[in-house]
């Protein structure tokens, strides 16, 4: 039986490793086509979304002080447990 030389191995090790290199760029490419697709929305949904939309503006316009409510940044400090807050 043949034994096997050091580049023989190294030689294996290169061809394992090209492959699984071309393996991980197939996936990629797939999944970020797959993304693509899936972020196309019908014009159906986007008219609806409108109509909301439309609906919740004038709604958050007609209340004073409510746009500057919803807009402000309300963030939380160490050792404030959310569930005790009182507003």
């Amino acid at each position: 039986m043949r034994q096997r030389r050091r580049w023989d191995s190294q030689f294996s090790y290169f061809v394992a490793s090209y492959v699984l290199l071309i393996c991980f760029c197939v996936l990629i490419t797939t999944v970020f086509t797959l993304m693509q697709e899936k972020s196309v929305l019908p014009q159906e949904k986007k008219d609806d979304q409108k109509t909301v939309d439309s609906a919740l503006i004038k709604a958050i316009e007609s209340v004073p002080d409510l746009n500057a409510y919803l807009g402000a940044r309300f963030s939380l400090k160490a050792g404030v447990k959310p569930h005790e807050l009182v507003f």
